[in-house]
C-alpha cells in the first residue's frame, strides 16, 4: 500500500498521516481524509484502503510538505538564537 495518495479533486499529493495506526471501528478505519491545498473531504477508509494511492517514487517532487504551526525547541536551540519561538 503506498504511503502517499493524490486528492481527486485537485491533483495535490499528499502524505497519509497514520501509518500503522488510527481511529478504527470493528476494523474499519472511520472518519476524513481533508486535502490541505484545496480542502477537499473524502472517506478515511477510501485514502487508506489505496482508492487515491499514488507511487511516491514517480512524484517525489510532488509531495505536499505539512505545514508547522509551531515548534518545540531544545534549551540549546532557544540559547542560540536568543530564545524567539518561530
Amino acid at each position: 500500500m503506498s504511503e502517499t495518495w493524490k486528492c481527486p479533486k485537485c491533483g495535490e499529493i499528499l502524505i497519509k498521516g497514520m501509518r500503522g495506526g488510527g481511529l478504527f471501528s470493528s476494523g474499519t478505519i472511520i472518519g476524513t481524509a481533508t486535502c490541505s491545498n484545496c480542502g477537499a473531504q473524502f472517506q478515511q477508509s477510501d485514502v487508506y484502503g489505496g482508492k487515491y494511492d499514488v507511487s511516491l517514487s514517480s512524484n517525489k517532487s510532488a509531495v505536499a510538505t505539512p505545514t508547522i504551526t509551531s515548534e518545540t525547541k531544545t534549551p540549546e536551540q532557544e540559547k542560540n538564537d536568543g530564545g524567539t519561538k518561530r
